[in-house]
């Protein structure tokens, strides 16, 4: 029978700290007073089936590791969220749920979950569980302490969401200083070279295009700095917008930008969302980004690409596609969060920008190469408790 004590009560009460290393605490509590092997906190995203660990006592090789993710109705979690109350299950293949996706993939025999509900929603679940069944039930006390330890999450969960902003800004920050850094060196030692072979009178060794297409490149550069500083600094709340005129907005930028390019729009004409400051950047570097891989096959250069905007009543996703060859692998890593891989080839800037404003929408990023290339940001609508603040000037569905 689970009791915790009351100084262990008292501590994780006074707990300070980043909201991880609360969460440690509390999971480590939880597997001392319902002797089970595991323990995690996952966040969820019910309206994109979205499941991710965000603290866990297991390792980075387990089976529960911080940061992996999984579709929310392959999990026991999902009972949770949708009844919004705990499920204890002690003996599971004799619980009559061994058919049920969480145990035929994970093969855990003892699973106890409880929601963890912020201002009446679900924000995520917590979770203990045992590779085999535990000997007795989970009793009354069990599930008590459960709710217990759930309950001093949530009142840590507002300073988590104020850590997640600051830290996705500050590793935004952090990323794009150290591309910046690289690209500026990279640029400047090729425009560099070139000069010294000016100096020298070596005027016919001189590659005047790869000299343009560097100082347009730090022009460039220049451009995402205050792109990014707009961003970052942009207003922190939601605010009603229409996707299909943000949409047109940056079509319109890219068409001014590139004349040869061509871009279709197919969307709802009264496609709404609370969204955050960005959304319309990250449609934009998308399109940017599919301009200068389409149409590679030809001489003339006359990139055709297409924004796909789709609402359901739980989210909006905009896919952007074009008619190349294929992302390049390391455009794949930059929205797959790979800094590194990035660096190493020097690109992928905008892109950064577009995974850091999905991010903040709770939102995913899939890819699809066929016939060229499509990549989907789906957004999850905000939930009826979120503020809706406004009124937003202009006709919000033009």
């Amino acid at each position: 029978m689970a009791d915790i004590p009351p100084q262990r009560l008292r501590e994780l009460l006074a707990a300070d700290g980043p909201f991880t290393e609360v969460a440690d605490r509390t999971l480590e509590v939880g597997l001392e007073q319902l002797d089970v092997d595991y323990g995690h906190v996952a966040r969820v995203v019910p309206g994109l089936d979205h499941w991710e660990t965000i603290a866990s006592t297991d390792t980075a090789d387990g089976r529960f590791p911080v940061g992996i993710t999984r579709d929310l109705q392959t999990t026991f979690c999902r009972y949770a969220v949708d009844r919004e109350d705990t499920l204890a299950l002690h003996d599971i293949p004799n619980q009559g749920y061994d058919a049920e996706p969480a145990y035929r993939t994970y093969g855990i025999e003892c699973y106890a979950t409880t929601p963890l509900t912020v201002d009446g929603e679900v924000y995520g679940t917590l979770c203990f569980a045992n590779e085999t069944s535990r000997s007795s039930a989970f009793e009354a006390d069990d599930v008590a302490v459960l709710e217990c330890l759930a309950e001093l999450l949530v009142s840590k969960l507002d300073y988590r969401e104020l850590e997640l902003t600051l830290e996705g800004r500050n590793r935004l920050v952090g990323i794009f200083g150290r591309i910046l850094r690289h690209n500026l060196r990279n640029n400047m030692t090729v425009i560099r070279g070139h000069l010294e072979l000016l100096d020298d009178g070596r005027d016919g060794e001189v590659d005047m295009d790869r000299l343009h297409r560097n100082v347009d490149d730090l022009v460039s550069l220049a451009d995402k700095s205050h792109e990014l500083r707009q961003i970052a600094n942009g207003d922190p709340e939601r605010r009603p917008q229409s996707v299909t005129r943000l949409t047109k907005s940056a079509a319109k930028r890219i068409e001014t930008e590139h004349p040869n390019a061509t871009v279709r729009i197919e969307s709802p004409g009264t496609c709404r969302l609370r969204s955050y400051w960005g959304l319309e950047s990250a449609v934009y570097e998308l399109l940017e980004n599919a301009v200068e891989h389409g149409n590679t096959a030809t001489s003339e250069r006359s990139p055709r690409c297409r924004v796909t905007v789709e609402e359901t009543d739980r989210a909006v996703t905009i896919t952007v596609g074009d008619d190349g060859p294929g992302l390049p692998e390391h455009e794949r890593n930059v929205l797959r969060g790979v800094p590194e891989r990035a660096l190493d080839h020097g690109s992928g800037v905008g892109l950064w920008i577009v995974r850091w404003v999905v991010e903040n929408h709770d939102g995913s990023i899939e890819i699809d190469d066929g016939d060229g290339t499509e990549i989907t940001l789906c957004l999850p609508r905000p939930t009826a408790n979120e503020r809706l603040i406004g009124p937003v000037s202009g006709d919000l569905d033009r």
